[in-house]
């Protein structure tokens, strides 16, 4: 039996796989628009620790 470990990096493998052509058998949903500063005004968060939180590079969320 697998640990949880391997089980995410297997699921991690196929993600990468499907991304780089490799595997068929996979839908990406990919939403058109997100409305992020939406978001983090519903999770209460600033600008800083909703990009600490989402590890996004702050100057990529900008103007939020």
């Amino acid at each position: 039996m697998k640990t949880q470990l391997e089980q995410m990096m297997d699921g991690l493998n196929d993600v990468e796989a499907f991304l780089a052509g490799e595997q068929e058998g996979f839908k990406a949903h990919v939403p058109q628009e997100v409305d992020v500063k939406a978001i983090r005004n519903r999770l209460g968060m600033t600008q800083a620790r909703f990009s600490n939180k989402s590890r996004c590079v702050r100057c990529r969320c900008r103007p939020f």
